[in-house]
């Protein structure tokens, strides 16, 4: 990132400017002599700070085309190829960088937990998951999650007499003529 960020302060540092009608401003020493209105680029290869900020930007995919654009439009002739070089380079090697870094950290991440505490930890194996006891405390938590009954096995029979004796007495007392 670095190294990128320092030859796009070599190629593009205090040359790349515009006016407020989006024109290029080819002589920006004579048009700041001048008292025209200038602008900079939002992301900008001026200072280290900022290039870096840029190149981070570019890495990420965040409208790395419009940088692209932005820095080719001001340049003549084969200029432009050497610029889309530069950026596409980028592009390439920046996200190689990135996904290499990534797969070192998980990579890493695997190691470490199989080397901590082999004697104590038994070997993964997907048959000692998929048991019938596991399916069956799986099966009964998705029914309680879900809000569905569970099933009884064996059904239980209940007589008139024994709903009646838990049936409450109502306290009301009608009293009719």
């Amino acid at each position: 990132m670095y190294i990128y960020a320092l030859l796009g302060m070599e190629m593009f540092a205090n040359k790349v400017r515009y006016t407020l009608d989006d024109e290029v401003v080819p002589d920006v020493v004579a048009a700041t002599a001048a008292g025209e209105i200038i602008i900079t680029p939002r992301m900008n290869f001026d200072n280290i700070g900022t290039a870096l900020t840029t190149i981070f930007c570019e890495i990420m995919g965040e409208d790395w085309n419009v940088y692209l654009y932005t820095y080719m439009r001001p340049q003549e002739g084969s200029g432009k190829y050497i610029v889309l070089a530069y950026f596409l380079s980028l592009m390439i090697m920046g996200n190689i960088m990135l996904l290499s870094l990534f797969t070192a950290i998980l990579l890493q991440n695997f190691e470490d937990d199989g080397e901590d505490d082999d004697e104590e930890k038994e070997k993964f194996n997907i048959k000692s998951v998929f048991t019938r006891a596991f399916l069956i405390k799986a099966k009964d938590g998705f029914l309680g999650v879900f809000g569905a009954k569970k099933r009884k096995t064996k059904p239980e029979t209940v007589s008139p007499r024994q709903v009646a004796a838990e049936k409450p007495k109502s306290p009301i007392v009608s009293a009719s003529p």
